[in-house]
């Protein structure tokens, strides 16, 4: 299956909560799945306080 990035179908769900990009089937035009990033502090283990991105997907 080949696959290509594509802007998101939703652009914003909320402040803190976006989705950055769709990643498409090309063969089909199929949505696979959907990478959102939401800002998260670093733990304290890691002794940094800057904010970070957690990026996930929703398959």
């Amino acid at each position: 299956m080949k696959t290509e990035k594509q802007p998101p179908a939703i652009h914003t769900c909320s402040r803190f909560f976006q989705p950055e990009y769709d990643m498409v089937s090309t063969e089909t035009g199929e949505l696979i799945y959907t990478i959102y990033a939401a800002p998260q502090r670093y733990s304290a283990q890691l002794e940094l306080q800057e904010l970070g991105l957690q990026r996930f997907a929703i398959l």
